[in-house]
């Protein structure tokens, strides 16, 4: 009979093995590795997507899901076109929030209040959404 720590490695060898094929994000610290590619924040360029290998800049991203949708598309030879579209609708509404916010906080009419209360609403939904399309995108080869 086997002790728990050999079994404990040969479940993990298994585990290596069979999930190598389906590129897992791991994070390390404050860098994310996607099979050979690497993402890391910077506070002036958003995600930054790079090849380890190669040590060459993939793309930028506005946010965490749209980078490593990119790093995982890139790692499988897909386009990643439509994930920076995806990519950018999520940025745009992210400041459109922020501008409602501001607006929202510092009138005094209530009709322009409203307004923007549907206005901030509606793009929540947007970012919602495409958080899910993007997630879908991660997760696909998973399900």
């Amino acid at each position: 009979m086997k002790n728990l720590k050999e079994a404990l490695k040969e479940l993990e060898d298994i585990i290596e093995t069979k999930m190598s094929d389906y590129y897992i994000p791991e994070f390390k610290g404050n860098l994310i590795r996607v099979g050979n590619y690497a993402i890391r924040y910077s506070k002036t360029k958003g995600y930054i997507i790079f090849d380890v290998q190669s040590n060459k800049l993939i793309s930028t991203t506005f946010s965490k899901i749209a980078a490593v949708a990119i790093a995982k598309n890139t790692q499988k030879n897909k386009s990643i076109k439509m994930i920076i579209k995806y990519d950018q609708v999520m940025e745009k509404n992210f400041n459109d929030i922020q501008f409602y916010h501001h607006v929202i906080n510092n009138t005094n009419d209530n009709d322009k209040k409203n307004a923007l209360q549907i206005r901030l609403e509606c793009s929540k939904d947007t970012i919602d959404s495409t958080k899910h399309i993007l997630d879908d995108i991660i997760l696909c080869d998973l399900r």
